[in-house]
Formats: C-alpha cells, sequence, structure tokens
C-alpha cells in the first residue's frame, strides 16, 4: 500500500491497520475486514464494489477489483477485459448512470497515485457540474 496517495482521515486510519496487520485489502478473502460497502456482484474475474472513499465531489465512485492478486493490467485475459464491461454496464444500468469516467492505476504506485498495489478499476460519475470537478491523481 502506499499511504502517500491515501486521501482522507478514514482511509490512512484503516490503511495503517491493515498494513500492521499484513494482508492485501484487496484480496476477496481480505476484502471486508475493513471495507464497510457490500460486494454488489462478483464475476469469475472481478467483484464490484461502492468506494469507501470516493472521490470529491462525485455522485458515484465503484470500485471493480481483479479477484486474483495481480497489479499488471497487461496479465488480465481477454476474457476478463470483456467481463469488466460487462460489469460496468451492469452497475450503469442498476444505478441509472448516464456518464462516467472508468479509470485503471497499473503498475509502480509512485507513480500512478494508486494506494493499493492489487489491481481494480473505477467507474467516478461527477456531477456534471463544471464548477465541482471531480479530480484525482493519475500519473
Amino acid at each position: 500500500m502506499n499511504l502517500d496517495n491515501a486521501r482522507t482521515a478514514l482511509q490512512i486510519e484503516n490503511m495503517k491497520k491493515i498494513e500492521a496487520e499484513g494482508f492485501c485489502p484487496f484480496c476477496p478473502e481480505n476484502m471486508q475486514k475493513y471495507h464497510t460497502p457490500p460486494i454488489l456482484k462478483t464475476g469469475a474475474y472481478w467483484y464490484v464494489t461502492p468506494n469507501m472513499y470516493p472521490y470529491e465531489n462525485s455522485t458515484h465512485h465503484f470500485l471493480f477489483v481483479t479477484n486474483e492478486h495481480i497489479s499488471d493490467s497487461r496479465k488480465l485475459l481477454p476474457e476478463a477485459w470483456a467481463e469488466l464491461q460487462e460489469l460496468q454496464n451492469w452497475v450503469m444500468a442498476e444505478h441509472q448512470i448516464t456518464h462516467g469516467t472508468l479509470l485503471m492505476r497499473s503498475g509502480d504506485m509512485s507513480k500512478t497515485g494508486s494506494s493499493v498495489l492489487h489491481l481494480h478499476a473505477q467507474l467516478v460519475v461527477g456531477s456534471g457540474n463544471p464548477e465541482k470537478p471531480v479530480t484525482t491523481r493519475i500519473g
């Protein structure tokens, strides 16, 4: 994990506990130790859950997390990419989302802005108000 990329006090507090306990918070068997939102849907390659620490000014923020502990998107099979699209479509239909940004960071967290070295994608939906953009570090 990379605490330098954490954004909220609760996130930092939880990350310090997780580091002390020595587990990956995104591996499926560990996810709900500190992550309180429910797992909405699980596939063969991914599971989806609301982000516990949504970006400021977002109206929706979901995490799509690989079931397998990998950190490099180049290791994803074509079937995993297809399932990610299916899960994104499902979330957007389920929550009546008409717009959003899908982003994924891969590799060195000091260069990507990621806080957990376990491959995940994020669907972030802003309000559409140009006065209140959603911003985050990517690279």
